[in-house]
């Protein structure tokens, strides 16, 4: 007895570890601002989630630019670049090439970052400062529903983009510079298309204006790439976006102790309730539920999900109707003529009974205690059972 004793305190254990490596976890993955895969205020999954609602063909980028696809017709969102990743000229001349092959990259960044600054763009804080900006009228696809932006740090434009779409106060808000078939844009604020913001005045509008440029067979694709810290400019391994890590790589030393840390409380917890894992064996003895079990089972379900009221509704229509064809009537025959029968048939008490029941059950106002679902379940199973019994006695005479 004593040895058995010890493995409660086996399973305690296993299980305080399992609750602090997930604590653990939880604390060392901190979502990743402006990445498609991050649902806070600051990530981006809302606009992403939206596009694939609405049926556009979208993707995440999460190796070079030097691997971009080969067809044309594609639209590439670079969102708030990380400081630490380097642009060296030779990446500036990849991204160059793929555009001027027919694609469009769209940049989402704010002041001095090295892409931007690398492609002829930047950001500046306006002279107004002001947040929510009138926009110049334009007919130009989805920028014609655009009446107002609103930019969280009122920025504007710098550089020497190609044209730019300024607001009501001449402040260039969008750039665009043209190179062979394709075209670059920039908005000089990431978080214009945040979770936070995507829905503040008409963003929404000029985020789906730069997702309608693919063509063909071309996609809407979110670099996550630059979300990612780089130490080094070596050229990853092949691989094609889009395709799941392996196994190997999803199984961090963490996961590989909580993984271990179930399946041990996992056999604990199999040894306590008595399980040793020999040879399988035929059970002679099988129990059947009793109809009160099976009501309070059904009590635990209905409670759960809300429907007692409705539930009892159920069983007592059910009753009336299976009670009218055995007095020989019809399954929509009046309760005057349902009573008049029964009261002739198996007397004024059973009919009474079945009377009372029926008032219960449509007198009932929500919510209804477990406790009344439970007598009145029981008081339906059981003037069923009595009209079973009086059918049975009356075919055997």
């Amino acid at each position: 007895m004593k040895k058995r004793r010890v493995w409660p305190w086996a399973l305690t254990i296993t299980v305080l570890l399992t609750v602090i490596a997930l604590v653990t976890t939880w604390l060392q993955t901190s979502p990743i601002p402006y990445s498609s895969l991050n649902s806070t205020e600051q990530g981006t999954k809302g606009i992403y989630r939206l596009l694939k609602e609405r049926e556009v063909p979208v993707d995440r980028w999460e190796t070079g630019w030097d691997r971009l696809p080969e067809s044309t017709g594609h639209v590439l969102w670079v969102i708030q670049p990380e400081q630490k990743v380097y642009f060296p000229e030779v990446e500036g001349e990849w991204l160059k090439r793929w555009v001027k092959k027919g694609n469009t990259v769209v940049i989402w960044s704010g002041p001095k970052t090295p892409l931007s600054q690398e492609l002829g763009f930047d950001a500046a804080q306006s002279a107004d400062g002001v947040r929510k900006v009138k926009m110049a009228p334009t007919t130009e696809g989805w920028l014609k529903e655009v009446h107002s932006l609103y930019f969280p740090h009122g920025h504007q434009v710098e550089g020497s983009p190609d044209r730019v779409w300024m607001d009501e106060q001449g402040s260039p808000r969008v750039g665009k510079r043209s190179m062979g078939r394709g075209a670059i844009y920039y908005i000089p604020e990431p978080d214009v298309i945040t979770n936070q913001a995507i829905d503040r005045a008409d963003n929404l509008a000029l985020a789906l204006h730069m997702a309608s440029f693919t063509a063909g067979e071309g996609k809407v694709w979110f670099d996550e790439s630059v979300h990612q810290s780089v130490e080094s400019t070596a050229p990853a391994a092949p691989s094609q976006p889009g395709t799941p890590s392996t196994v190997e790589e999803l199984l961090t030393p963490l996961m590989r102790l909580l993984l271990a840390q179930l399946l041990l409380g996992g056999i604990l917890w199999l040894y306590l309730q008595g399980k040793r894992f020999g040879a399988p064996r035929l059970e002679p003895i099988q129990e059947e539920a009793t109809g009160d079990e099976y009501i309070r089972g059904m009590a635990s379900l209905y409670q759960w999900a809300g429907l007692k009221q409705e539930s009892l509704a159920i069983q007592l229509e059910g009753l009336l109707r299976e009670t009218n064809l055995r007095m020989g009537l019809s399954p929509k025959a009046s309760r005057a003529e349902l009573w008049e029968q029964i009261e002739k048939r198996m007397g004024p008490t059973a009919c009474k009974g079945l009377q009372d029941l029926a008032d219960q059950v449509e007198g009932l106002t929500p919510p209804v205690k477990r406790s009344s679902f439970l007598r009145i379940s029981q008081a339906l199973q059981k003037w069923k059972e009595e009209l079973e019994e009086w059918t049975r006695n009356r075919s055997g005479r």
